[in-house]
């Protein structure tokens, strides 16, 4: 069903979406405006973005009457993310001629042509690694590191014997790869390129950290959920800190008392394994994405709002394939609680298997912090 919300109110709009939900209708909402034809100053196309918030899992599209030649509207509803669109056509005849608003074969012609022009260029959805035309183009004003100065074999480089120039050559090492202190891998000539191979992305548990909140933070962000920046975080890591991609979530602390509550957010492809606890009964709450959950060998693949009851002694384990937000409620939380089907989680000391950060800034790499502070909060203070 494609239903259209020429000038419904808000509290019309709800009552119309919870109608159709509730009647188990596959259906759309168009945004309309019922003025025919409508001017440029009456399109409101910011009501696509209302109506994607509002209705999330709802496909929204645009429904037109703006003047046929008219081919700006397409292109801005496309860039708002419509996902169908409605428009008027007719055939003049001899007895009839066609209204203001509606579209001759041609003009339709035209209108899907710039859609498809539209469409080409807002691109994909997601977020896919750079064209390689746009690589190159960037690698022409990257900088490379040379040497400022003879140097030697096992010598420490610092800023005071390299500089950093253009161009920068395949295989040289560049600004994004240099460190104080790295180690001359051989005997430099003066203003010879350092190479890429100092560059040894040896395994750096605080960068590791960071990146990890970088994507607990665009997660949050995107789902809009809002964690306060003094929030206590606890990423589980089961087989370590190398592993956590495969097995863990982050845990976000709001309350424990007799009463528990936590944010669970589980990356993309990322599980935590099968385990019980002694005194705990707790029951998740999907907020955001996808969450398969297991329990006792029984799997139940939970939709956003879906909740739960996981009771004390019981196996279970999760999942998600493109990455989930849930809310845990239980009773009071004990560390000593967690009993996993592979006892060598259960061996390794909490510190392997858990890290702890008392707030989000926490994570941030310590040289970086006054620039995320200044960037964030509009002041730069030092620690």
């Amino acid at each position: 069903m494609v239903a259209s919300t020429a000038g419904l109110d808000a509290q019309k709009l709800d009552e119309l979406v919870n109608v159709l939900e509730h009647r188990g209708l596959e259906f759309a909402v168009m945004h309309c405006v019922a003025i025919y034809p409508t001017p440029p100053a009456g399109l409101k196309l910011n009501q696509i973005d209302y109506l994607k918030a509002r209705f999330p899992g709802v496909p929204i599209g645009f429904s037109t009457h703006e003047d046929p030649e008219s081919l700006t509207p397409i292109v801005a509803a496309v860039a708002k993310g419509a996902a169908l669109y409605e428009r008027h056509v007719g055939v003049a005849t001899e007895k009839y001629s066609l209204n203001a608003y509606s579209s001759t074969p041609a003009q339709l012609a035209a209108w899907i042509d710039q859609w498809k022009v539209a469409v080409s260029m807002c691109g994909g959805a997601r977020r896919a690694p750079a064209h390689p035309s746009e690589i190159a183009s960037l690698d022409s004003l990257r900088r490379g590191v040379f040497a400022r100065r003879p140097l030697e074999k096992g010598e420490h480089l610092t800023t005071e014997n390299v500089y950093f120039a253009m161009p920068w050559s395949e295989g040289q090492l560049d600004t994004s790869g240099w460190r104080q202190g790295l180690v001359a891998d051989r005997a430099y000539a003066r203003d010879e390129s350092i190479t890429s191979l100092l560059d040894t992305h040896e395994f750096d548990a605080q960068h590791v950290i960071y990146q990890i909140m970088l994507q607990v933070r665009g997660m949050l962000n995107k789902a809009r959920i809002t964690v306060g920046k003094d929030s206590k975080i606890e990423i589980s890591h089961h087989y370590g800190l190398e592993r956590f991609r495969e097995f863990g979530a982050v845990i976000v602390d709001c309350v424990n008392r007799d009463y528990c509550k936590k944010l669970i957010v589980v990356l993309p492809r990322q599980k935590h394994p099968y385990h019980y606890h002694k005194k705990k009964e707790e029951t998740f709450q999907l907020l955001y994405g996808d969450l398969a959950v297991e329990v006792n060998g029984d799997q139940t693949a939970l939709r956003p709002g879906d909740t739960l009851l996981v009771e004390p002694g019981i196996w279970h384990k999760f999942h998600s394939l493109e990455g989930a937000i849930f809310e845990e409620i239980s009773t009071t939380h004990y560390n000593d609680d967690s009993f996993y089907e592979d006892q060598r989680i259960s061996r390794f000391p909490r510190s392997h298997r858990k890290t702890e950060l008392p707030n989000w800034e926490a994570a941030i790499p310590r040289e970086q912090r006054i620039a995320v502070r200044e960037a964030s909060w509009g002041t730069a203070t030092v620690d």
